[in-house]
């Protein structure tokens, strides 16, 4: 669906990237479709990579074959032939990032041989995965959220364009993947309340960039318990705790599944501590 930055600690350039991501189409052959993102530039400049027909999805462009959102309308349009899938407001996930995953998905079941409506009854019974946006618990008001598959920069802001009516207490920060954070400290630095950093090879550099850009930054912690006690201090009832580190989580974590299971791990020991304290 898109090509961002992302693992330039194994890629000696963006470039290089981008060539490799290239190779998911540079063996099709004639026959088989490549399912593109029309609106992500870096993702519709590996539409001739290989010998496959192209079948863009996005916004509505007027072509004859695609997967297109057409005014707050999924549609699936093949062959002559227009369907509508569903509505926007109707997709079951959380964020606008769901649009174009929601599209993609449309194309490839369709051109699977997935009529139109087994398209819509799989798209209005998704649920969250682990670890992508997962709601753990409310607590005292506020809700903790695990997003710890967000290990690049794009998909924090897809996070935090989930929530931007709600004041955000972030969780970021971590092992270094080559990538130039700045810009995302300044997204961070507009749009959340405070954030909480976890240590790692990424987090002074983070940690300078969100000072300079004028974001209220808290730790490094040395683990995720101390990340959630103070998040859980620095938030009020409405709020959201987002765990969206934009970085590996190498150092403090087997991977990424381990942050994830340490963030509810420390979320729900919050809860109990919070019901006892009522109790008492």
């Amino acid at each position: 669906t898109m090509i961002s930055e992302d693992h330039l600690d194994r890629y000696p350039s963006m470039e290089a990237y981008i060539e490799a991501k290239c190779h998911i189409a540079r063996f099709q052959a004639p026959g088989d479709w490549f399912v593109v993102n029309r609106e992500e530039p870096r993702a519709w400049s590996c539409r001739r990579a290989g010998a496959g027909t192209v079948v863009p999805f996005g916004p509505d462009t007027g072509d004859s074959s695609g997967a297109f959102l057409v005014n707050d309308r999924l549609v699936w349009r093949f062959a002559g032939q227009e369907h509508e899938i569903c509505r926007r407001d109707e997709l079951p996930l959380p964020g606008d990032h769901v649009v174009p995953n929601a599209l993609a998905a449309i194309a490839a079941a369709c051109l699977r041989g997935a009529g139109p409506e087994h398209a819509r009854e799989g798209l209005l019974r998704a649920q969250p995965v682990p670890h992508r946006l997962e709601h753990v618990a409310t607590v005292s008001g506020v809700d903790f959220v695990n997003d710890s598959a967000a290990t690049a920069p794009a998909a924090v802001l897809a996070a935090l364009a989930t929530y931007r009516q709600r004041p955000v207490v972030l969780i970021a920060g971590g092992a270094d993947k080559g990538v130039d954070l700045r810009s995302l400290a300044q997204e961070i630095a507009a749009q959340a309340r405070a954030v909480v950093l976890l240590a790692g090879t990424a987090t002074p550099a983070f940690h300078d960039a969100l000072r300079a850009a004028g974001a209220s930054v808290y730790g490094p912690c040395g683990s995720m318990d101390e990340a959630v006690e103070i998040a859980a201090r620095l938030a009020c009832p409405g709020d959201v705790v987002l765990l969206s580190p934009g970085c590996a989580s190498f150092g403090l974590f087997r991977d990424e599944f381990h942050r994830g299971e340490s963030f509810r791990e420390a979320v729900r020991r919050l809860a109990t501590a919070a019901t006892t304290g009522k109790e008492t």
